[in-house]
């Protein structure tokens, strides 16, 4: 469920969402050393519920956010008896974002944006990223997370409901995987589902 309310010149946004999450493992299959270890004890299929918040504010120019896509911490009891353990499926990821977009001339903006995540026992995660547009058409930019990985980015809109985008993401030495760098590539299209949609 999402709702959308008007307020000078921005928009306040949020929304809830629910469902389940189902969590499977074929332990039986697996050749485990310690076959007394609880976590391991028989074939798991769990079903939990999940909830799921967010909140957007935004102006032309602006825009801040926070979520909690999955608000509820889940448990799960793993084996039985004196050797029963709890473990804790998913703990919860709180997400902030903010970016601002400066106009620099009739053809040429550019936003940088910084995406914050936390999880409980893991230090803050910050992915920081600057995009330069220009004429609402070509982008190109440059970012980081937590300044252990480095990438560029760029994008072309054509055909006036396509996007096609390609970025490189290399790691250092602080970083977990470091002899692996990535290509991405995005095509995106643009369309009214209904007649009352705009084509943007």
């Amino acid at each position: 469920y999402s709702y959308k309310i008007e307020f000078n010149n921005m928009f306040l946004s949020f929304g809830l969402q629910a469902g389940i999450a189902n969590y499977r493992s074929a332990n039986l299959e697996l050749n485990i050393e310690d076959e007394t270890d609880p976590y391991f004890a028989g074939n798991q299929n769990i079903t939990k519920p999940e909830f799921g918040a967010g909140l957007i504010v935004h102006s032309d120019n602006r825009f801040l956010g926070l979520a909690v896509p999955r608000m509820l911490k889940n448990n799960e009891t793993f084996g039985s008896g004196a050797s029963a353990v709890e473990a804790t499926l998913y703990t919860q990821h709180f997400y902030g974002m903010g970016s601002y977009i400066f106009f620099i001339n009739d053809r040429l903006r550019l936003k940088p944006a910084v995406l914050l995540k936390y999880v409980q026992g893991n230090p803050l995660s910050a992915d920081i990223n600057a995009l330069l547009n220009i004429d609402e058409r070509y982008g190109v930019g440059a970012f980081t997370r937590n300044f252990n990985t480095y990438g560029l980015l760029a994008s072309i809109k054509f055909a006036q409901s396509y996007k096609f985008s390609y970025a490189f993401e290399m790691p250092t030495g602080k970083s977990v995987g470091v002899n692996f760098t990535t290509h991405e590539i995005t095509l995106g299209l643009s369309l009214a589902v209904f007649d009352f949609h705009d084509i943007e």
